[in-house]
């Protein structure tokens, strides 16, 4: 694969990647088990809340499942980002002129 970042911007990819994992992976694991503190995240009215129940475990369920699904997309960037930062550093061929 041809090279098409430089070292810095890698870098900052796999960092920026990592933080992504960690960060959607956890806010995917409090919306599936109904954290509280998220019930404002969660796109359900108010009045929804208390007359059917069901739909507010699945909103719950749908953000949990719509964070896993971006941490899976930053897997990638991580995976691009990493393969970049190898091709970086990886030693240039010498071709004698």
């Amino acid at each position: 694969m041809k090279r098409f970042c430089g070292p810095t911007l890698s870098t900052c990819g796999i960092i920026m990647s990592v933080w992504g994992i960690i960060q959607l992976a956890i806010m995917g694991a409090l919306f599936h088990v109904r954290s509280v503190n998220l019930v404002e995240d969660v796109s359900v009215s108010e009045e929804d809340f208390a007359l059917h129940p069901d739909l507010v475990d699945s909103a719950y369920k749908q953000q949990a499942y719509n964070c896993w699904v971006c941490a899976g997309i930053y897997v990638l960037l991580l995976a691009l980002s990493a393969q970049q930062m190898w091709l970086n550093i990886k030693p240039k061929p010498y071709i004698a002129a």
